[in-house]
């Protein structure tokens, strides 16, 4: 793994993506890092995997407007 990596944290009653590197831990809450069933923060190498880890398991009103991704409904566009 890189220098850089993403957690998901609770920020403002929202899941967001936070781009880290291992001095920047004392910054944060530890108890807001979303863990795993064990207790470990999930952890990913990209932002990309942690927002598609965020859209593909958590309700999308409870992620960060920034990290949602929309999902298309065909019904919304028919008359």
């Amino acid at each position: 793994m890189s220098d850089v990596y993403y957690k998901i944290y609770l920020f403002n009653e929202m899941l967001t993506v936070v781009c880290m590197q291992w001095f920047d831990e004392v910054d944060y809450d530890q108890d807001k890092f979303f863990t795993d069933e064990y207790g470990y923060a999930l952890e990913f190498e990209t932002e990309e995997e942690a927002e598609r880890w965020l859209n593909e398991n958590i309700k999308p009103e409870m992620i960060d407007p920034d990290h949602r991704k929309a999902k298309l409904n065909r019904e919304d566009y028919f008359k």
